[in-house]
């Protein structure tokens, strides 16, 4: 089981083309799942704001309408 560290890191140092790409895939795999989750956090925030500004509901309606979630009172 040990030795399979070092033949692992001699193919990586070999093949450094292949590595290379491999990390720059990982690192925009990693960016866009963060930069997707802030724009939808931004959507979020913007709706918030928007309902805020029409003055519907109490702070804890609105949250839970964003999350989807009913009460028992709305079934």
């Amino acid at each position: 089981m040990l030795d399979i560290f070092p033949g692992s890191l001699r193919v990586l140092f070999r093949r450094k083309t292949r590595t290379v790409l491999t990390i720059i895939g990982i690192a925009v795999g990693v960016a866009s799942v963060i930069l997707i989750n802030n724009i939808g956090q931004c959507g979020r925030n913007a709706l918030t704001s928007e309902i805020d500004g029409l003055g519907i509901g109490a702070e804890h309606d609105k949250l839970a309408f964003l999350r989807g979630i009913r009460y028992a009172a709305d079934v």
